[in-house]
């Protein structure tokens, strides 16, 4: 089972610099009709930025913090298991099921210390197989 993360982050020195062009249309004032518009084209420099790789190869660069939140990417990495792709967590186990059992955990008043202590627990909840169990020590 190969775990990874869902992206990897790498920062791009400023002497990585990419041009766009950036279009901007007004209303011709000349036009009678009132539909006419005209174009005007600004080349805009853009240096650095991070460059997002993710886990099937697909790759972005985004120059700046307010593209990254756009994204979504401004949070933490989810680990990914690769076979299933599930998220997970740093043990390897899928974030549903670690829930369900966190939840279960609690709904049962906290994890006990022993198994003995399981088995009390278990019987005060009234689970007729705990009950058997604690019968028999």
């Amino acid at each position: 089972m190969a775990i990874r993360a869902d992206y990897s982050v790498v920062k791009l020195p400023d002497t990585y610099v990419t041009t766009k062009t950036v279009y901007r249309y007004e209303k011709d004032a000349t036009d009678p009709s009132g539909k006419g518009r005209i174009r005007y084209e600004e080349i805009v420099e853009e240096k650095g930025g991070w460059l997002f790789t993710f886990l099937r190869g697909h790759q972005i660069r985004l120059t700046d913090e307010k593209q990254i939140a756009l994204f979504g990417l401004a949070t933490t990495q989810r680990l990914i298991d690769d076979s299933t792709g599930l998220e997970v967590n740093q043990q390897g186990v899928p974030i549903d099921i670690a829930a369900h059992v966190h939840q279960s955990i609690l709904a049962d008043g906290g994890a006990p210390d022993t198994v003995e202590g399981l088995v009390a627990q278990k019987r005060d909840t009234g689970d007729p197989i705990a009950d058997a169990i604690a019968d028999t020590e």
